[in-house]
Formats: C-alpha cells, structure tokens, sequence
C-alpha cells in the first residue's frame, strides 16, 4: 500500500516484529491510514494490485464510518483501523519509524505506541 501512495502506519504484530521482537505473533496485518479524503482513495485504489476480494474491500463510506475493517488479500489479511486512525493517526505517525520491507520505507509506530495499542484492544494473551 506505501509503494501505491497510500500513507499509514503500521501497528500490531507486525509493528512488533518489525521492531524486531521474535515473540510477536503475525495474524495479519494491522494498519491505521491517514484519515484524509484523497490518502482513503488511494487506499481504495489498492484492492487490485493486493489481489483483495472484491467483496471483503470496503468502500469509501465504510471507511469514514467503520472502527475496523478487516480485508482478504492474496498477501493475507489486512486490518483497517479507520476509526483510530481519526483518532490517532497524527501521534502516531510522529513517532514512527520507517523500517525498509522489500526496499520500501514502511512507517512503523513506536514501540511503545505498538505496545499501548496491544494492550488497549487486544486480548491479554496477545500482548
């Protein structure tokens, strides 16, 4: 999605393991999108080059109105955290860190902005 223009920050398992933590458990991927118009049609834009379904990506009104969306890609799953993203997307982008995957610079939120997210919505076994 970065290399499509899309601008976000990845958070989760993945924040963790691109952190470098070996306990981190990859389900999917969790990411919090800029929450303005053009960046959420970009991210729209991406559902064919991630091979997504057509019937789990969500549109531009689910965007703006859903907490998480949750969409099938051929890379796996990928969360959309719209709603924190309106919330939190600012903060957490000012303290993230771009880690290169596949020669891409991919903003990764801090360790501890991962961690505090962990343990505000995931259940305890996760953190």
């Amino acid at each position: 999605m970065v290399s499509f223009g899309v601008d976000l920050v990845v958070v989760g398992g993945a924040g963790l393991w691109l952190h470098g933590d070996p306990s981190a458990r990859l389900r999917d991927l969790d990411v919090v999108p800029a929450p303005d118009p053009a960046n959420l049609g970009r991210l729209l834009s991406c559902r064919l080059p991630l091979g997504a379904r057509a019937r789990s990506w969500p549109t531009y009104r689910q965007l703006e109105q859903v907490d998480l969306l949750t969409v099938s890609t051929s890379f796996g799953p990928i969360d959309l955290l719209t709603q924190r993203g309106r919330k939190e997307y600012h903060s957490l982008r000012v303290g993230a860190t771009a880690v290169p995957v596949l020669g891409v610079p991919v903003p990764v939120a801090s360790l501890a902005d991962v961690r505090r997210l962990k343990r505000r919505f995931k259940e305890p076994a996760d953190v």
